[in-house]
């Protein structure tokens, strides 16, 4: 959205005023101002929007409808919006392992090809139940440029301690599911770190700097690694 100015309530109730029926805003605060002064169905309101290094905007591919049953192995059913899984951090409900997907630990199951909104992650050597769905970590972090990433579990929990082979818990010990109940846990150094020590602005230096991540568009933003690193440290929102 475009704000060209910064109209006040005077200058908006002077065109009121000469009863001008037409009125332009550029923002959505001049909006709600000329919305609380006059009646908005006697008035036509324009809003301009600036849409930055778009060329054109497409539709999402779809299939036409047959009126029969999709075919899970017709060619059209792989027509569609491709995604990526993210958080790519995710945690088993049962034993509470906290892992990346990358870790191998977690198995894609989409054993169902006439459900595809059935398909999981499952923790297929779970000690304490049978191939439990995996749910993503909640947490993530952002940074003030707009860079989103998982959590740095293994940075935050071991800080500058090194471990060999790192084996998190993500452990819960009230019902509120708040940070100050929530603490990380590794099997393997037995190192324990509450969640809360990473909310607030005292805690932003227990977070690595941000990385550039865009897990939108599957990259990372090549500008956003080389900022000085006071403006990149991450922060839970």
């Amino acid at each position: 959205m475009c704000i060209r100015d910064r109209r006040s309530r005077a200058e908006i109730a002077h065109s009121v005023a000469r009863k001008v029926k037409s009125y332009s805003v550029d923002s959505a605060s001049e909006l709600a101002k000329l919305i609380e002064m006059v009646p908005v169905e006697n008035c036509e309101i324009t809003v301009r929007f600036k849409l930055p290094d778009v060329a054109k905007l497409l539709a999402p591919p779809i299939v036409a409808d047959s009126g029969l049953p999709a075919d899970p192995f017709d060619s059209t059913s792989r027509i569609g919006v491709p995604v990526a899984a993210f958080p790519r951090w995710l945690v088993c409900p049962v034993c509470r392992l906290l892992a990346p997907l990358s870790s191998g630990l977690f198995v894609l199951d989409d054993s169902d090809p006439y459900y595809p909104d059935r398909t999981v992650y499952r923790h297929s050597n779970c000690a304490k139940a049978k191939k439990p769905e995996a749910l993503p970590a909640r947490f993530l972090v952002a940074c003030e440029r707009g860079h989103l990433d998982d959590f740095p579990w293994l940075e935050f929990l071991h800080q500058d301690v090194a471990c060999s082979s790192p084996r998190l818990r993500l452990l819960e010990y009230g019902a509120s599911g708040e940070a100050r109940d929530l603490e990380v846990k590794c099997d393997s150094c037995t190192t324990v770190r509450r969640l809360s020590q990473a909310f607030g602005e005292a805690n932003r230096g227990k977070l690595p700097p941000c990385r550039g991540r865009r897990p939108h568009l599957r990259d990372t933003d090549p500008d956003g690694r080389h900022l000085p690193q006071g403006h990149l440290e991450l922060f839970l929102g």
